[in-house]
């Protein structure tokens, strides 16, 4: 008996150590996204912004963590989408601004894995006094 449940736990071993990815987790080894602009000069904007994720593991599902965003600026990931085994998966980050937000930098993962990109938010001009120095022209100095 002791050596028919030694061959089967031996036996279950192997085919366990056979089957590809029984083992292997997900392997979240980058996350990249470039810098960008919107446009925000007409009111509240909400774009879409692509960021690769490169998976040298088993499949898994996004996980994203948003750390840091510049002043008035929302910014989310696609939560429980597949990111494929051993190949790049493109989701998109929901980037949100309106008139009054600041550009910077933003930060955060993917499960586990850092990302931050640069972005440029375009608003309408403040109203306010100009750089430029004031000209009062040809003004006669009481003489």
């Amino acid at each position: 008996m002791y050596k028919k449940s030694a061959v089967i736990l031996l036996c279950l071993v192997v085919l366990i150590g056979t089957i590809p990815g029984a083992v292997q987790a997900a392997d979240i080894t980058d996350a990249s996204v470039s810098d960008t602009t919107i446009d925000a000069t007409s009111g509240s904007v909400t774009v879409d912004h692509p960021i690769d994720i490169t998976n040298e593991g088993n499949a898994t599902t996004s996980d994203f963590t948003i750390t840091d965003t510049p002043s008035g600026v929302s910014v989310s990931g696609e939560n429980g989408e597949t990111i494929r085994k051993e190949d790049t998966t493109t989701l998109d980050l929901e980037i949100s601004a309106d008139e009054s937000s600041e550009s910077g930098e933003v930060e955060g993962d993917v499960n586990g894995e850092p990302f931050s990109f640069d972005l440029t938010v375009e608003t309408p001009p403040q109203p306010g006094l100009s750089s430029e120095p004031f000209d009062a022209g040809d003004v006669v100095n009481g003489r």
